[in-house]
């Protein structure tokens, strides 16, 4: 893993930029497509029966980001050179995988599809450096970069989840950043999850 700057600087670099990506991406899309529905409001049970929302809205939203970041390869190529860094897009069948397992939950659609295009970060002294983090992501978010974040500490799972989302009726992004040292740990504990949430369907 090559690091060229601080943690501090890494991490506020990646936000804008990833920041510049959502707008871009959000402006595009939801101007072909336009959504009136309050994600932040609506629960998961009052839209999984909408075929509208989830055949045409979500599935087109899937289809233009995978598109849209399949043309900009090049670039998360070199940043996955330099860096231990990850992204992914969610598959059109796990997302209603996702819904389903989360009826009956009195749970928002945009908490529940909060990470549909997320981005992974690892790197050193995250730890060590939480609360300069957190003082960062106060301020990102004061500037309206991310939207929220927290410190998830689930067993043995620890990391910072931070999320983009600039009107309640567009769908979120999230971001996170782990500390090297917690990584194994991080891997086991996300496949365990996702092994559990499709044992109970």
């Amino acid at each position: 893993m090559k690091i060229s700057a601080d943690t501090i600087e890494v991490i506020e670099c990646f936000l804008r930029r990833y920041e510049k990506d959502y707008i871009f991406f959000t402006s595009s899309f939801y101007f072909e497509n336009i959504s009136q529905l309050n994600l932040r409001k609506l629960l998961v049970d009052k839209i999984i029966d909408n075929a509208e929302f989830l055949n045409e809205d979500l599935s087109a939203y899937i289809l233009d980001l995978s598109t849209w970041f399949k043309s900009r390869e090049d670039n998360f190529d070199e940043l996955q050179r330099n860096y231990n860094f990850r992204y992914r897009i969610k598959k059109f069948e796990v997302v209603i995988e996702k819904l389903n397992h989360n009826l009956n939950s009195h749970k928002y659609v945009s908490k529940i599809l909060n990470d549909l295009f997320g981005e992974r970060i690892i790197l050193d002294n995250v730890i060590h450096k939480e609360q300069e983090i957190k003082k960062l992501l106060d301020n990102l978010k004061e500037e309206s970069i991310i939207y929220r974040y927290y410190y998830r500490s689930d067993g043995n799972y620890h990391a910072f989840h931070c999320y983009l989302q600039d009107t309640n009726n567009h769908l979120p992004w999230e971001f996170q950043i782990w500390d090297s040292s917690n990584a194994v740990a991080n891997y086991l504990e996300h496949d365990r999850h996702e092994r559990e949430r499709k044992e109970k369907g």
